[in-house]
């Protein structure tokens, strides 16, 4: 359902992003949002999840990689 019409879901990601209450959950979300918000709303929440997590090295390098696996083109750009 998601990969078949990934913008018809952003509010879904969102919804999952604010109330999960595990990484997992919260990572799955910020990788939906970061591959298809757009760049304002990405932002916000990749700079969210980022000053939560800002201390903990192991979860900033999924960060990194949720950015890098974006599908755009200007992804290395960016």
């Amino acid at each position: 359902m998601l990969a078949a019409n990934p913008l018809a879901h952003l509010d879904a990601a969102h919804s999952l992003y604010e109330r999960a209450d595990n990484l997992t959950d919260r990572l799955a979300a910020l990788r939906w949002i970061t591959h298809y918000e757009a760049v304002e709303k990405r932002e916000a929440v990749l700079a969210d999840f980022y000053s939560r997590w800002q201390h903990e090295a192991l979860v900033v390098n999924q960060w990194l990689t949720v950015q890098a696996t974006r599908p755009d083109v200007d992804c290395v750009e960016a």
